[in-house]
């Protein structure tokens, strides 16, 4: 399970399966048409409002980084995070190395450090995410239960599981040093390949909380409203790209319902959302506002292919520019859980940049 080829044999047979459900009731002749009637300059508009959600998360990251370095470079920080989406796209988890490294490497600061600080953008995103989805949940009560009857069935065992998630991340907040200590207790007679990454993950967790609290935490709830109102104006532009009415009446409440829908299928282990999005959006449409079936997996479709599409190809170009070598690197991402930061930068493009150069420790 560990090997890499393996995990990515399981994405691509999930995503496939994800593929099958969403599309095997519709006629590829209807699908077709309406695709064929598609505005594709909203669709982009749509794209363009997606990459301000982005430059949303790099401005928060760049916050999260000033304990580290005071004044950090926004525009660094996207072309990192559209890089890492691309790599993500291409060979799983490796966006989680391209990204550190070339935010590093422009900012002259510690990988380990913005490793830290990444992790810490992520509790951000699942607090978000949390909030979001318990929102959706009091919003659309019936709508879920005419469209998800298996979720509305167990909406109290999913609420209190948030509520539960939502309490065990705020206290680790508040109490990084005390969980760093626990955390290191726990793995304490763990087998040593485990307990290091542990150690490593709860020690990079309490720095990059640390740096939270010296940058304040106001511009952080800031940048993260940000990214989730851009987020929202992408999917409700996108609903003006269809020539099926029915698909504009979704409306701006809709399209914040669809961007939860979202951000639940990019949860399952699949390339880049590919047929978990499809899926869970397609039925969204079709169950809950009554979209025909073929416009709601047009609308999947299009948008997916859109948002996954440029972004790899601009992040493709970040990552060429930073003159990354492919040739090696899926031994780096195999390797990646055993090996220290310092050692994944240098094995990443060592004759390019000098470990001195990123200031990454030898």
């Amino acid at each position: 399970m560990k090997h890499p080829l393996v995990r990515f044999a399981i994405t691509v047979i999930i995503a496939t399966g994800a593929l099958y459900l969403a599309f095997r009731n519709v006629s590829l002749h209807s699908l077709l048409a309406e695709l064929s009637k598609t505005n594709i300059a909203l669709i982009l508009a749509g794209v363009a409002l997606l990459f301000c959600s982005h430059l949303c998360r790099a401005w928060r990251w760049t916050v999260i980084c000033r304990p580290m370095k005071q004044h950090t470079s926004t525009i660094v920080g996207f072309r990192a995070i559209l890089a890492a989406y691309a790599m993500n796209n291409i060979i799983p988890r490796s966006g989680e190395l391209v990204r550190p490294y070339i935010f590093a490497k422009h900012e002259k600061v510690f990988m380990s450090g913005t490793i830290a600080t990444i992790l810490v953008e992520r509790v951000a995103d699942l607090i978000a995410n949390i909030l979001v989805i318990m929102a959706a949940l009091i919003i659309f009560p019936r709508e879920i239960e005419h469209g998800f009857p298996s979720i509305s069935a167990a909406m109290t065992w999913v609420v209190t599981g948030l509520i539960v998630i939502l309490a065990l991340v705020i206290v680790m907040i508040f109490s990084a040093g005390k969980t760093e200590r626990a955390l290191h207790r726990l793995a304490a007679k763990w087998p040593e390949n485990i307990k290091r990454p542990v150690y490593r993950a709860a020690s990079e967790f309490a720095s990059g909380l640390r740096g939270v609290r010296a940058s304040g935490a106001v511009p952080v709830v800031i940048g993260t409203i940000g990214i989730w109102i851009f987020y929202v104006l992408s999917m409700y532009a996108w609903l003006f790209a269809f020539p099926d009415r029915s698909i504009a009446m979704v409306g701006i409440i809709g399209a914040f319902f669809l961007r939860v829908v979202s951000g639940i299928a990019f949860l399952v282990p699949t390339p880049g959302g590919v047929g978990s999005y499809h899926y869970f959006i397609s039925q969204a449409l079709f169950r809950i506002f009554s979209v025909p079936l073929a416009s709601a997996i047009a609308y999947a479709t299009v948008t997916h292919a859109a948002f996954d599409l440029l972004t790899t190809i601009l992040g493709l170009i970040f990552v060429a520019s930073e003159g990354i070598s492919f040739k090696n690197f899926s031994e780096v991402v195999r390797a990646s859980e055993d090996r220290s930061p310092a050692e994944l930068a240098k094995a990443l493009h060592e004759p390019m940049v000098q470990l001195g150069d990123l200031g990454v420790e030898r």
